[in-house]
This record gives structure tokens, C-alpha cells and sequence, in this order.
């Protein structure tokens, strides 16, 4: 599963992803299994995400993807 481009994003980008508050550079999201998830989260631009993942460069949003202990 790929992750589309977003319409709000005013280059048509893809939002940033973090795994458990760490960026990652692939936007491919068939590694993570949903039982392996215990959250996600989305914010669909910078000002609106938790300072710390809201400073892309892209401003396209971060999705954040919180993994099972």
C-alpha cells in the first residue's frame, strides 16, 4: 500500500511519517501490519501537529504511527 498524494498539499506531496516519533524516509506503508499498531494519527498541515513533527519542509502534514510495546 502506498501512501497517495495529498490535494492539500499545494505541490500535491505526500505527508511526512513518523514511527514512533522517529521521520521515516519511505512512504510504502505495506511493512507495518495494523496489529502492530496501537495509534495513528494525522495532521494535515504543520500548524495544526505537535511542534515536533510539524517542521517538514513539505508542509503536507505528518502522519504518526504509534507501534504495540
Amino acid at each position: 500500500m502506498q501512501l497517495a498524494r495529498s490535494p492539500r498539499c499545494a505541490r500535491g506531496g505526500q505527508p511526512s511519517i513518523y514511527l514512533d516519533g522517529v521521520r521515516l524516509t519511505t512512504n510504502d506503508l505495506s511493512d507495518f501490519q495494523l496489529e502492530n499498531l496501537s495509534g495513528v494519527e494525522y495532521y494535515a498541515n504543520n500548524s495544526t501537529a505537535p511542534a515536533e513533527f510539524g517542521q517538514t519542509a513539505s508542509s503536507c502534514g505528518s502522519l504518526l504511527l504509534w507501534s504495540r510495546q
